[in-house]
Order: structure tokens, then C-alpha cells, then sequence
């Protein structure tokens, strides 16, 4: 079930809306307060985050700003009460993904909803696909072969980036060292041993200042 937020001054606008999503079989969360709203999104990875232009404090162009510094590929929808062509240019520019109106009938904004998760299931069908840890900020774009920390690049070598990918998609599982290598040496001509391992994962924490990765004694590594 995807996942939406929706960060709203006008709850009741909210409210009804999350309606209708859940009736399409979306996860809805609802949230009226811009700085909790992206708390919730750092606890919980959202598909797709809709806001309102005109919240207080923090406005919704700054909010998805933030979310999109934790996670550049989450999808965005602004909401509006007054239309106008220099907001649509800065929606662009900041490659929000609709602009919408609220006196437009709700029905359009849930067709172009199901438009947007249409697409994720295009790419991830087609190996654009992403691993994330939203507690430690980091992104993995694996089409890319690119790592992100909190928005920003980090290099990595090879075996490095091969571990990480191993680590976030197995999260909760404990790996042995022996699977880790089998999984990541298994058609190297490089030689590893097993306490090898230890040195990689160490240099995988220092990099991306990561507390996720922990040890399982005299077995191996998990990401909890």
C-alpha cells in the first residue's frame, strides 16, 4: 500500500480528501503543522507528500525543500488557493511534481495521484529502483549507482556500494560474514577473508556516519 501525507492548514479540505485516497487503498496521514509534519516524514517513508502553499511558519514550498534534502525522490504536490504563472515557474524550477489548485474537484488530483504511482511502478519495473534508510538519511539510487547522505553525494568504492545495497535490502536480517562474501565476492578474483569483512563495514559507518549497522557477535552484521 503506497503511503501519502498530507500537510494541510484547512483540515477539513484534508480530511475529505484523505477520504477519497482511502477509498483508492492509500495509507493516509494528515498532519496540520509543518515542523511535525516533517518529523513524520523522517519516521515514515511517504510515496508522495502533498502540501499547502500557505502554511504558517515553514510555507509549503520550504517543506517539501526540507523533505527533499532527506529523500530527492520523494514525489510532491502542491496545493493552492490563488493561481498564479510566478508560483507555477517556481514549482518548476523546484521540479515539484503537480501544482494544484484547490477548487478543482478532487477527483483530478486523485487521477493524477494514480498517474504519479503509475510511473514509480514503471521505473521500478525497469530497474530504477531506490533503497533508503529514512532514520540515517540515506538514499541509494541503484540505477545511478549513487549514494545519498542527507541530500548530498557520498563516494564509495565499489565493494563499499555493494555492501550497503546488501545491508538496506536485507534490513532486520542478520547476514554471516561468509553470506556477506558469498554474496559480493562470489565471482571476484580478489581474495577476502572473513575478518576482512570488519574493515569494510567499519569504513561503511565512518563514510556515512551510520549507527544502523550493527554487530552480531561471532556471526556477522545487520541493519536494524
Amino acid at each position: 500500500m503506497h503511503k501519502i501525507l498530507i500537510l494541510d492548514s484547512n483540515t477539513e479540505y484534508a480530511r475529505q480528501l484523505g477520504k477519497e485516497l482511502e477509498k483508492e487503498n492509500f495509507e493516509i496521514t494528515l498532519s496540520d503543522d509543518s515542523a511535525k509534519a516533517i518529523v513524520m516524514y523522517v519516521k515514515t517513508l511517504f510515496d508522495i507528500v502533498i502540501t499547502y502553499k500557505g502554511m504558517e511558519g515553514l510555507d509549503g514550498v520550504k517543506v517539501l525543500e526540507s523533505i527533499r534534502e532527506i529523500n530527492p525522490y520523494v514525489k510532491t504536490i502542491l496545493l493552492t488557493d490563488d493561481y498564479d504563472d510566478a508560483m507555477e515557474m517556481l514549482t518548476i524550477d523546484k521540479e515539484i511534481d503537480v501544482y494544484f489548485h484547490r477548487e478543482k474537484r478532487r477527483d483530478v488530483l486523485v487521477k493524477q495521484i494514480h498517474h504519479i504511482i503509475d510511473n514509480l511502478r514503471y521505473h521500478k519495473a525497469n530497474g530504477a529502483g531506490r533503497l533508503v534508510s529514512a532514520e540515517e538519511g540515506i538514499l541509494v539510487d541503484a540505477e545511478a549507482h549513487t549514494v545519498f547522505k542527507n541530500g548530498k553525494i557520498v563516494g564509495l568504492t565499489r565493494k563499499e556500494y555493494e555492501l550497503l545495497c546488501l545491508l538496506l535490502s536485507n534490513k532486520g536480517k542478520a547476514l554471516s560474514r561468509k553470506e556477506i562474501i558469498d554474496n559480493i565476492w562470489a565471482n571476484s578474483v580478489e581474495k577476502v577473508s572473513i575478518r576482512a569483512i570488519d574493515g569494510y563495514v567499519k569504513h561503511l559507518r565512518k563514510k556515512l556516519k551510520i549507527m544502523s549497522v550493527e554487530s552480531v557477535r561471532g556471526y556477522g552484521y545487520v541493519w536494524n
